[in-house]
């Protein structure tokens, strides 16, 4: 790809001598996807052609993700501009119930931060960090964690950058105790002599699990 001057409706590199190539063998771009934004863009990776060498005359003041131009010495050309970003996300609230009965745990809390923007969120049972380009990121802070059956769980929660940097472990990880299995009669024992003439009678009834009794009328 040349770079030319579209004053004139034929672009040759005869016609334009002395105007170097923007992009030469490889412009090592990346694949389309959500890096922050409403919509997709292709990210430039590091080594790019197109890193800083728009022009800063006419290329717009933030790109297509809102992020500002430019982050280097000149605009990139592209709807994507690059930045140099070591700095990963925080992760700065998250809770959870301590107890459930259901597979799918409600998330009460889940906030990150970060120097530019956060662009992913994603919960494990790990203290291993994910992958940034595992498949489990979510562009939103996830209403619920949904667990493979009852047992008592650690969640861990993360955040992920545009620049795919990952926050590190959260230093107040949640535990969780999951139920899914209800309650059942063991035993009943009655309590009082047999026969009795009482006008009621008495029983001890043992379940699997401690429960409580909401109603013991008839």
């Amino acid at each position: 790809i040349r770079n030319c001057d579209w004053s004139s409706d034929v672009c040759s590199s005869d016609l334009m001598t002395g105007y170097p190539d923007i992009i030469t063998v490889d412009p090592k771009l990346g694949t389309l996807g959500s890096n922050g934004g409403f919509t997709p863009t292709i990210p430039l990776l590091v080594g790019s052609s197109a890193i800083d060498t728009g022009d800063d005359a006419t290329c717009a003041a933030t790109d297509q993700r809102g992020v500002h131009r430019p982050q280097g010495s000149h605009c990139d050309i592209g709807a994507y501009e690059y930045f140099d970003d070591t700095t990963p996300p925080v992760v700065d609230t998250f809770d959870v119930p301590m107890s459930g009965n259901s597979i799918e745990i409600p998330i009460l809390d889940f906030t990150a931060s970060d120097n530019l923007m956060v662009t992913g969120y994603m919960i494990t049972t790990t203290a291993t960090a994910p992958d940034p380009e595992d498949a489990g990121w979510s562009d939103t802070a996830p209403a619920f964690f949904q667990v493979a059956g009852g047992g008592t769980y650690t969640l861990y929660p993360w955040a992920r950058d545009r620049a795919g940097n990952v926050s590190a472990v959260f230093s107040t990880p949640r535990t969780v105790t999951v139920d899914v299995i209800s309650p059942h009669i063991v035993s009943i024992v009655r309590a009082d002599s047999n026969p009795t003439d009482q006008a009621s009678v008495h029983y001890t009834v043992t379940f699997s699990e401690p429960v409580t009794i909401e109603d013991v009328s008839d």
